[in-house]
């Protein structure tokens, strides 16, 4: 969830994917829920990539092309996906309470552009 909250922070037009048109009732109730949603989802995608890992890459990259099929049915565009990747950076730091060092830093966002890239490449071939 810190994930999606750092995103909606630094890019406020991402909101838009997730219905942001509900009043502010309405919109707190299903932005939580959703929210919620989403964040598993999330992490159950970067669980299953991480499995995934190792020599036979084709699922790999049939399971991220799916997953940018659904994004790209959302309505999520490929200048978003470099912000998410700064969220996620952001909340991996939350989570272990220390900044990461410069080669973290840059390991994880060669790891989020692998990743990231193979669902832009389905988002603009659509």
């Amino acid at each position: 969830k810190v994930v999606l909250e750092r995103l909606f922070e630094i890019e406020p037009r991402a909101k838009k994917v997730y219905g942001d048109s509900k009043t502010s009732t309405q919109q707190t109730q299903h932005s939580s829920s959703f929210l919620d949603l989403h964040s598993k989802a999330f992490s159950s995608l970067f669980d299953s990539i991480f499995a995934m890992l190792g020599p036979d890459t084709e699922l790999l990259e049939d399971v991220l092309h799916q997953v940018g099929k659904r994004h790209h049915a959302m309505g999520v565009k490929p200048f978003l996906f470099p912000f998410m990747g700064d969220a996620l950076v952001y909340a991996l730091e939350q989570f272990l309470q220390q900044p990461l060092t410069e080669e973290q830093h840059e390991a994880w966002y060669q790891v989020y552009e692998a990743i990231s890239g193979e669902m832009v490449k389905t988002i603009v071939l659509i």
